[in-house]
């Protein structure tokens, strides 16, 4: 009787035993004819694969790299068909949590080889390091505040250890293998059944070379939001110029880039922001500029960047070139930058009472393990800097012809928010702040609408505009 139902009313049990969250894992062993219809549902959800040969061992429930191959291979490649996403897991015998360690004398560096996968089948890939159980690094002992500037550990910058992020021996990862079959990657937390959430655990300029080996991709999604400490300036130098040049090596095909980076703040408001550039120049600025050209969404989130990095501008907030043009570009996202330049200048002051203040401090370290102190409100807006922001962003929106949403939100505490949006509704510009931003005739002149145009709203301080001309005429002729 089971052999004989029809196949329409196999997949309708199925999905409906599937959608209430049953395994379905029994039926697939009924009969031959129920095996391909259950196993299709199963193999269209998120499938862990673990790097290790002992699943047993490993921090998650799922399947073996090893036996993944099998299921996949020979008279199992339809199963192919059905796989959309793989979560896989490098499993180590360590996890090692970032910050609870401090290093004693023979400390050296020590990485794992991440190792490579491949199918036949176009699928989303999500990357990630796990280890079986938390252990410590040779010559380093426990230290649950490694993270901390105290006056019991003032020395953290050379002592404590560094986030243990995984990379390829020498950063040579001429190994890997072409894998036409990633259509999205992913370098995101993991989130395990229990609740638990990990860091995925690799290195930047391991990610891109991974996604350099992945010539067909479309979608990439980059999370480094992990606890850096603001005095091991080097690390954070270091990661955002991997960044910069693993951007400069994806291939083409990237039409969706999805990254979070870490705020990257100093210990204390009252100090100077952090220079956390490697070089003069922006470089990361410059590579993101260029990848954008060929993407159609670019979400950065907590990322510090020279404001006009999409149209440079001259010092007195001029386009340097009308050339540039975005073709494909559909949606931007800047969301949570931080209030200072990656050059370290603050785009936000205090009072000048607060400012007198700061100059007077002579004991920064005082200044930082004093828990009440140095915690300084900054509410005045460098607003030239902000006009050049809107000004290069008015700009750069003129020439993207498929532009549907632009957003822009400042992680501070005047909470400045702008958001451009073009639907059947119209072509809309807004922008809101807990302080009084206007923008001047520059930014009118980008944005195409006239100065006297703006009229404050609520809440806050807001202008909301209604652009009938967009693109300005010059563009459109």
């Amino acid at each position: 009787m089971a052999g004989t139902l029809p196949l329409e009313l196999l997949s309708q049990i199925a999905g409906y035993l599937n959608h209430g969250g049953e395994s379905l894992v029994p039926y697939t062993v009924v009969c031959r004819r129920w095996q391909p219809v259950f196993e299709q549902f199963i193999y269209s959800k998120n499938l862990v694969v673990h790097s290790t040969g002992d699943v047993d061992e490993s921090p998650q429930p799922g399947i073996s790299l090893t036996r993944f191959t099998a299921l996949t291979s020979g008279v199992g490649m339809a199963r192919r068909a059905w796989i959309r996403h793989v979560q896989y897991n490098i499993v180590v015998p360590y996890e090692l949590p970032d910050w609870t360690t401090r290093k004693h004398k023979g400390y050296q560096l020590k990485n794992p080889l991440l190792n490579s996968w491949g199918s036949g089948h176009r699928l989303s890939l999500q990357l990630g390091l796990v280890g079986r159980e938390q252990g410590e690094e040779p010559c380093t002992s426990s230290y649950p505040d490694a993270w901390e500037y105290t006056w019991e550990f003032r020395n953290g910058r050379t002592k404590a250890t560094k986030p243990y992020r995984a990379c390829f021996p020498n950063h040579d990862a001429s190994m890997l293998p072409q894998v036409a079959c990633i259509h999205k990657l992913s370098f995101m937390r993991i989130y395990e059944p229990s609740g638990v959430e990990r860091d995925h655990q690799v290195w930047a300029q391991a990610i891109f070379q991974i996604v350099q080996h992945c010539p067909t991709i479309v979608e990439l999604h980059v999370d480094l939001d992990y606890l850096t400490r603001p005095d091991q300036l080097e690390y954070i130098q270091a990661r955002r110029q991997a960044v910069s040049d693993g951007l400069s090596i994806v291939p083409r095909s990237l039409q969706v880039f999805g990254f979070i980076n870490q705020k990257e703040g100093p210990w204390k408001t009252s100090m100077p922001a952090l220079n956390v550039l490697s070089s003069e120049v922006d470089r990361l600025a410059v590579t993101l500029r260029d990848l954008s050209f060929s993407l159609r969404v670019l979400k950065l989130n907590k990322l510090s960047l020279s404001l006009d990095f999409l149209c440079p501008l001259d010092d007195d907030g001029q386009p340097k070139t009308t050339s540039l043009c975005w073709p494909h570009l559909e949606v931007i996202e800047l969301s949570s930058i931080p209030p200072w330049l990656p050059s370290g200048k603050w785009l936000l002051r205090p009072k000048p009472e607060a400012e007198a203040d700061i100059a007077a401090i002579d004991d920064w370290e005082e200044e930082i393990c004093h828990s009440e102190r140095g915690h300084v409100a900054r509410r005045i807006m460098e607003v030239e800097q902000f006009h050049r922001l809107f000004i290069s962003l008015g700009y750069a929106a003129r020439h993207m012809p498929r532009l549907t949403s632009l957003q822009f939100n400042l992680n501070a505490t005047v909470q400045l928010n702008f958001k451009f949006a073009a639907g059947v509704d119209g072509v809309s510009a807004t922008w809101s702040a807990k302080v009084d931003y206007r923008p001047d005739q520059r930014v009118a002149a980008a944005w195409g609408f006239r100065e006297d145009d703006l009229q404050p709203g609520f809440p806050w301080r807001t202008y909301t505009l209604q652009l009938n001309n967009w693109p300005p005429d010059e563009v459109q002729s």
